[in-house]
């Protein structure tokens, strides 16, 4: 049955059918999501909505251009899409320790433990 709607599902990408959330870049998700593509193989991108407070987040993220392809010959190129999961909404950001969507803090200078002078 899993083998059946994944070739049903590639058919109807074949056949030029959109799909209800399918994207090839994150500018045709709309501001409050981006174009993600899952981790599993022959995963297939959509628009995921943007994290939220306290919603896992990758850091540093990044989006990228890249071209999946399918073992029926299918290939999609994708643009600014992003793998895994999507970058923190706006007025948050991915906090390095705690890899979550937080809001932004802004150290002191006697607080900066890099050393680095202002």
């Amino acid at each position: 049955m899993m083998e059946r709607s994944g070739v049903l599902l590639l058919l109807v990408m074949m056949c030029g059918v959109t799909l209800a959330n399918h994207c090839t870049s994150s500018a045709s998700c709309g501001p409050s999501a981006c174009c993600r593509v899952g981790q599993m193989r022959y995963s297939i991108p959509s628009c995921t909505p943007l994290g939220d407070l306290g919603h896992h987040c990758y850091y540093p993220g990044g989006s990228q251009d890249m071209t999946l392809h399918y073992p029926n010959g299918l290939q999609i190129k994708v643009e600014d899409a992003y793998l895994g999961m999507c970058p923190c909404r706006a007025g948050l950001e991915c906090s390095r320790t705690s890899r979550t969507c937080q809001p932004p803090t802004r150290l002191a200078p006697e607080d900066n433990t890099l050393g680095i002078r202002h």
